[in-house]
């Protein structure tokens, strides 16, 4: 059997006693952005849970734009954003399971540009099935993983639930290094 960590957020942050105030929510968009924590290597999968309902729409992965991308993606879907930084340098897989046709995208500089970077993605399987994408990050790199919905003129938006995992495959050499014979 495979460990797993579950971090999942139950404490979204919400202002119920003042209606002239708002907080903002955890997760709606990269300026506040729920966190993968990872301390140390990532010896086993991260699991985390989430939901892109009530999270608004501020993200969107253009076709031609973004690897794994097919067409025009989350354009009037609510969104989840989280933040990932690479504890080491490695590859990195990312997967998401939802019942809902949901989809990830990967950005690098969000929220510093006002387009941010769009590294890779996947809107590929349908409700059921795993999106997945690989990453090679640096030690300390910081990504931001986007859980989105497909919807157009003829096709509503979905929003709900869903769990992201988070897994290193394999460490990458640093440059110049000489393979270790055992």
């Amino acid at each position: 059997p495979t460990d797993t960590t579950d971090v999942s957020d139950t404490n979204v942050p919400t202002d119920t006693t003042d209606a002239d105030t708002v907080t903002p929510i955890a997760g709606a968009s990269c300026d506040l952005p729920r966190v993968i924590a990872v301390s140390g290597a990532l010896t086993a999968p991260i699991v985390v849970s989430g939901d892109t309902t009530g999270k608004g729409d501020d993200h969107d992965a253009l076709f031609g734009e973004c690897a794994g991308i097919e067409w025009d993606f989350g354009f009037g879907a609510e969104d989840e954003v989280w933040s990932f930084t690479a504890p080491v340098a490695g590859d990195y897989d990312l997967s998401l399971l939802s019942e809902l046709d949901l989809g990830i995208y990967v950005l690098s500089d969000c929220p510093q540009a006002a387009i941010p970077t769009c590294e890779a993605g996947s809107d590929f399987a349908g409700p059921d099935e795993a999106d997945e994408v690989t990453l090679t990050l640096a030690a300390g790199q910081t990504v931001f993983v986007v859980v989105d919905a497909y919807a157009d003129e003829e096709i509503l938006a979905v929003a709900g639930p869903y769990t992201l995992t988070v897994s290193g495959l394999r460490p990458v050499a640093p440059v110049g290094a000489r393979p270790r014979h055992l």
